[in-house]
């Protein structure tokens, strides 16, 4: 992935001048970009409007040269609106650069940057920002004041600076953390594989018993528990499991007797009401 037009910037110890987007802003930025660079133009004037006049004779002049280039409309079309306020392109600053021997620089946003008339002999660097439809859009450049490019290496030059530190810091406290752990561990044999990393007893004993069968102190195993005792408790909470779901069956098996019951007695009320209702019409 190619760079921002940000980084590019800082890259190239630039800062970015804004353009009033009227349909000229790649005359006007190349104006101002003259201008400020110094550039022997003669005694041309280096106005937007006059630079536009200028590369349109200049395509004129040299049709045979910059005919081919114009594909979706006639070359007097393309001269005519290009007399007007229709956008500067590639060919305009193709002749413009040919004529003053410049090497202009087209910085693009997460594109490589565009370089025309690269033989030139002065550089000159335009931004440009959007696609190649309406929202195309030009603007300028100018260096770093000494000011701005002093703050900049001293904002460089104290990330270096901390990010170091922090390193520095980072190493020094693992340093502490294995001491500790060294102090902490309460295997004395020198010999422990684990005295580094160790961090509980418990660890040190098995990598102890592990690894380093021939160390000096010898660590009391821990109790194990007989088998036969492991055997019997496994049986009593099988035991136990089983009688507790016993328990739980007998409740729900009670539970739905009493709905069954009761449902039953519901059903056979409503139909002596419904008898007795019945028995009292017809003696009516």
């Amino acid at each position: 992935m190619s760079e921002s037009i940000q980084r590019k910037l800082k890259r190239t110890m630039l800062q970015k001048i804004r353009i009033r987007g009227d349909g000229s802003c790649q005359f006007r930025a190349l104006s101002y970009v003259l201008k400020d660079k110094d550039i022997n133009v003669g005694s041309q004037s280096i106005d937007h409007k006059s630079l536009r006049a200028l590369a349109v004779s200049l395509i004129k002049k040299h049709k045979s040269h910059y005919q081919d280039f114009i594909w979706d409309q006639s070359f007097s079309s393309y001269l005519a609106k290009m007399k007007g306020a229709e956008y500067g392109d590639n060919l305009t600053l193709q002749a413009l650069a040919e004529h003053f021997d410049l090497r202009i620089v087209v910085l693009r946003n997460r594109k490589p940057s565009n370089i025309i008339n690269p033989s030139g002999a002065g550089t000159v660097t335009l931004i440009y920002s959007g696609d190649d439809g309406n929202d195309a859009h030009y603007e300028a450049t100018k260096d770093l004041d000494e000011k701005q490019s002093s703050k900049r290496s001293r904002k460089q030059s104290s990330k270096q600076s901390s990010k170091q530190s922090s390193n520095r810091s980072r190493k020094q406290s693992r340093k502490q953390s294995s001491k500790r752990s060294r102090k902490n561990c309460k295997c004395r044999d020198r010999r422990c594989p684990c005295r580094k990393n160790c961090k509980s007893l418990g660890r040190c004993r098995k990598n102890c018993n592990q690894k380093s069968r021939k160390s000096r102190t010898r660590i009391p195993r821990r109790r194990t528990i007989p088998r036969r005792s492991v055997r019997r408790k496994s049986r009593k909470s099988r035991k136990s499991r089983k009688r507790k779901s016993q328990k739980r069956k007998s409740q729900k098996r009670r539970k739905s007797q009493k709905r069954r019951k009761s449902l039953k007695r519901k059903s056979q009320k409503r139909r002596k009401s419904r008898k007795s209702r019945k028995s009292r019409k017809r003696k009516k």
